[in-house]
């Protein structure tokens, strides 16, 4: 999900009522949205919060 008053993706990690407790892709500190202010994450979105693949050495 996208929350749209900071334009920060994240994963839903609970829900009470119309709050959504989420987290960054990447790991990190929790933050809480409303649902009327998330939205769905374009793909170009989506593509940019994977984490970078790791390369061995």
């Amino acid at each position: 999900m996208v929350d749209t008053l900071v334009i920060r993706p994240g994963r839903v990690m609970a829900r009470e009522g119309d709050v959504y407790f989420l987290r960054p892709v990447g790991g990190g500190c929790e933050w809480t949205a409303r649902a009327e202010d998330l939205r769905l994450p374009t793909e170009h979105e989506h593509f940019l919060a994977l984490p970078a693949p790791v390369v061995p050495r």
